[in-house]
């Protein structure tokens, strides 16, 4: 989705807004991304670039909207999407507890 699809779609002019709904669409975009870039040689490299694109598209989407950028909701994405993508594809690992 563009940027101007997001604000219109998840009516981001308004104080709140359905979370769940703006992940889920901002999850398809990625995977879209993701998909299409595995198709040639695929890499660590290429996965961050995806991830670092995608956070501009993020702060792009809230600063035309004219709202803060929410970095918890961030935080949710990139735990929950990204982080775990890049274990599957073994391009991040969990770090061990020290004890």
């Amino acid at each position: 989705m563009k940027i101007q699809e997001y604000i219109e779609k998840h009516k981001l002019h308004r104080k709140f807004f359905d979370y769940d709904k703006f992940i889920e669409d901002f999850d398809n975009d990625f995977m879209a991304i993701i998909n299409l870039r595995k198709k040639g040689s695929w890499n660590k490299t290429q996965f961050f670039n995806t991830v670092k694109e995608m956070r501009q598209k993020f702060e792009n989407i809230f600063r035309k909207a004219k709202r803060d950028i929410p970095e918890k909701l961030w935080g949710f994405f990139y735990a929950k999407h990204i982080v775990n993508l890049g274990m599957q594809e073994n391009f991040m690992q969990r770090k061990e507890k020290k004890e």
